[in-house]
């Protein structure tokens, strides 16, 4: 890709070139996911502390037909506050780009950009998956496949809730994206710690997690690093509460032919009617500490790559 495209920070640009931490971070989690203010708040907090663990922010994003790497404060209060920014997939980056157009990033696109610049690590809040009922609908998520063709590390708290999470990994696992839990063998639903499906690899340090992705490069595996890292316990809305209100609103979404982009977004409006501030006070706080684990990380990486 030409990179004659990428707008970085000088903040950014510096610690690439002198192989200091950098931390790259999806930015639909505040145009989409979030309402305001809550998003411009976490926003400013997820950089604040990734910023005091020694590592630098790097919010990616378009503008006005620019990748936009490690925005300042006006342009990331623009997006929080609906300044018309799509959502934008891996698939939708060439038209966004090419029409002078603004979009916050997916995992997918995030994860596809950020990796063009070298920034090995990425944390977000839950990745997409295969969705329930795929096998009428063919729904699964672009993330998937970016994850098996971008190396890295990608730190999240499981996939969202709403989706098939048992064929998530399956299918995960049929791409060749390892996936190590953070202290857990249990892969996390997003808003729950637990989903049930265990995990064969479980690590638990910083330092343990880049040990495995070194150990992935110098094996040639080009795939992404998945990071099972649960939503903190004091924050979680446990599956036995929030899995009837999926199934519910699932069922609303057929009845009502939401589909494609517009299902998870739906779903989850629903899961925060029935749940309200708890479900904002769960997402801003897994968000956070998958932020503040993906900077110790890029921490140790540095630390490795300048030993």
């Amino acid at each position: 890709m030409d990179l004659n495209y990428f707008k970085m920070s000088q903040s950014v640009a510096r610690a690439l070139k002198d192989k200091k931490p950098v931390l790259a971070l999806e930015s639909t989690i505040f145009s989409h996911g979030l309402p305001w203010p809550t998003n411009y708040e976490l926003a400013q907090n997820i950089c604040k502390t990734v910023s005091g663990a020694g590592c630098v922010p790097a919010i990616t994003m378009i503008h006005n037909g620019f990748v936009v790497v490690g925005p300042e404060d006006s342009l990331i209060q623009k997006m929080c506050a609906g300044g018309g920014f799509i959502k934008t997939t891996y698939r939708d980056i060439g038209y966004v780009l090419s029409k002078g157009l603004s979009g916050g990033t997916t995992v997918s696109a995030t994860r596809h950009l950020s990796s063009l610049v070298d920034i090995a690590v990425f944390s977000t809040g839950g990745i997409g998956g295969v969705h329930r009922n795929a096998v009428l609908t063919f729904d699964v998520s672009q993330d998937i496949k970016i994850m098996s063709k971008a190396p890295g590390i990608i730190v999240s708290s499981g996939a969202k809730s709403i989706l098939d999470i048992p064929k998530t990994i399956e299918h995960l696992e049929s791409l060749g994206v390892p996936i190590v839990g953070y202290n857990t063998n249990n892969f996390p639903a997003f808003y729950s710690r637990e989903s049930g499906c265990l995990i064969d690899n479980v690590v638990h340090t910083p330092e343990e997690i880049v040990g495995v992705y070194f150990s992935n490069r110098r094996s040639s595996i080009s795939s992404s690093l998945l990071v099972a890292n649960p939503v903190p316990k004091n924050d979680e809305i446990p599956l036995d509460k929030i899995e009837p209100v999926i199934t519910s609103a699932i069922n609303d979404a057929e009845n009502n032919g939401v589909s494609g982009k517009g299902l998870t977004p739906y779903l989850l409006k629903n899961i925060v009617n029935n749940f309200g501030e708890k479900c904002l006070t769960a997402n801003t706080s897994l968000a956070l500490h998958n932020a503040a684990l993906g900077a110790e990380i890029s921490v140790e990486i540095s630390r490795f790559n300048n030993g």
